[in-house]
């Protein structure tokens, strides 16, 4: 990077100027000693702010972490999304009906189905359990299955 300190407003802060497509990693939240010490350079409290250390990395490095942090959150997603719903497809194939309405405030996958193929739908209809059949209608399940 190029140091642009004298466009700086804060007295001896060392401001660079990056390249453009510069990637950044954070590698840790600042502890309180160097935290202590950026807001003794800078003449400010940082006390409401959390302050990050990074390190520069290279553009193919920044992309890969960005996407592998995107797969894990998708991964993680849709692993809630199939417990909320394997629950619920347990509760309904038992004929149980308490807490449905809850694990329908919960992310899940209304279409889910049971190895046979039935869906949440099927067996709440089935059942007779009117109230989590138009519930799951209202969540766009798939009525053709």
């Amino acid at each position: 990077g190029r140091l642009i300190s004298s466009l700086s407003a804060i007295p001896k802060e060392q401001e660079v100027l990056f390249p453009f497509n510069t990637f950044f990693e954070v590698s840790q939240i600042m502890g309180p000693a160097s935290k202590q010490f950026l807001e003794s350079q800078l003449l400010c409290s940082l006390a409401a702010v959390q302050v990050f250390e990074m390190r520069e990395v290279t553009q193919a490095q920044g992309l890969e972490g960005m996407a592998m942090k995107s797969v894990e959150r998708m991964q993680k997603k849709r692993q809630e999304l199939l417990t909320n719903s394997c629950i619920l497809l347990s509760m309904l194939g038992k004929g149980d009906t308490k807490g449905w309405e809850e694990l329908l405030q919960k992310p899940i996958d209304v279409n889910i189905q049971d190895p046979t193929g039935k869906t949440l739908l099927l067996f709440s209809l089935e059942n007779g359990f009117v109230e989590v059949s138009l519930a799951l209608m209202e969540k766009k399940a798939d009525i053709t299955t």
